[in-house]
């Protein structure tokens, strides 16, 4: 019997990082647009919001329905590569 630690040690690890931007003088769509030409190799899914999708990696982008912002999550193998991700949607603004 595999103990529950050892089943967890065998699974890959990610880690998330976690953003948001002020909407103040930015169109979201054009900024979408934008984000949608940088990551064009990656799959696409726009049920909420836009979520790009590689194997090993994910970002996710979301209009706040409370707040006039955007929320960015990302999640990668590290910290270092999904913090990466959403310094390149930021540096789009």
């Amino acid at each position: 019997d595999d103990t529950l630690s050892a089943i967890h040690s065998s699974l890959p690890q990610f880690e998330i990082v976690k953003d948001k931007v002020s909407l103040e003088g930015i169109n979201p769509e054009k900024l979408i647009e934008k984000v949608d030409s940088l990551f064009d190799d990656a799959d696409k899914n726009m049920l909420d919001g836009v979520k790009f999708t590689w194997d090993d990696r994910w970002v996710h982008l979301r209009k706040s329905n409370t707040e006039p912002i955007i929320r960015i999550y990302a999640e990668a193998p590290n910290k270092a590569q999904a913090a990466d991700l959403v310094a390149s949607i930021k540096a789009l603004i």
